[in-house]
């Protein structure tokens, strides 16, 4: 790739960026922070970190919680924490593409995920780790599924060793939460077709929002 660590993640925008979506999500929502803090069981002290971008690497589990709570892909959270605005912020048509399946191990399915697409790169774990700087072990456990909460953060320099281009970065992120979540499947990230406009294809976005 022919990037370190440090550069990779200087194309990341971080917990503050995708907090600045989350406020701009929930307001058109009309609900407070309060009212959303309720609504997914989380204490409001918390929830307003998250949105001021004081949780550095929140972890998964709590993105796809916020999300669900605003009617949007998770994948919308996790490209806006890549950069903003790397999908556009409405309200229209962001609903997630399937119910998570009874049993679903999204841990494990991200992890198969992140070794498809590194493979795909032609990297090592031993190289992914020397770019990202992720502890190997650490790097194994993800792709093994055995971190069931693993922060996105840390998924998001995952993606930046294996792709360090700004607008495909976003996009492999959301789509490794995605996968996470079980709004994608590891089956249709091996086989899909890029579409022109370069956003996830299953999201669904109306014309008004592509622009096509």
């Amino acid at each position: 790739m022919g990037m370190g660590a440090g550069e990779t993640y200087d194309t990341i925008g971080g917990a503050l960026t995708m907090g600045e979506a989350i406020v701009v999500l929930r307001r058109l929502t009309g609900l407070s922070q309060q009212a959303l803090a309720a609504r997914i069981d989380m204490h409001v002290n918390y929830f307003s970190s998250v949105e001021r971008g004081k949780v550095r690497n929140p972890g998964l589990v709590t993105t796809s919680r916020i999300a669900n709570a605003l009617g949007v892909s998770v994948g919308v959270l996790a490209a806006n924490f890549v950069r903003p605005s790397a999908i556009p912020l409405s309200r229209a048509a962001f609903q997630p593409s399937r119910p998570v399946e009874e049993g679903y191990d999204g841990a494990s399915e991200m992890g198969a995920a992140i070794r498809l697409q590194r493979r795909r790169a032609d990297l090592t774990q031993e190289r992914l780790s020397a770019i990202t700087g992720l502890h190997r072990g650490h790097l194994s456990s993800i792709e093994a599924g055995r971190k069931q909460n693993p922060g996105l953060g840390t998924i998001a320099k995952i993606a930046g060793g294996i792709e360090p281009r700004p607008a495909e970065l976003s996009d492999l992120v959301a789509d490794l939460a995605r996968v996470f979540t079980g709004e994608l499947t590891v089956h249709e990230l091996r086989t899909r077709v890029p579409t022109p406009s370069g956003l996830p294809v299953s999201l669904g976005l109306p014309p008004e929002v592509t622009g096509t």
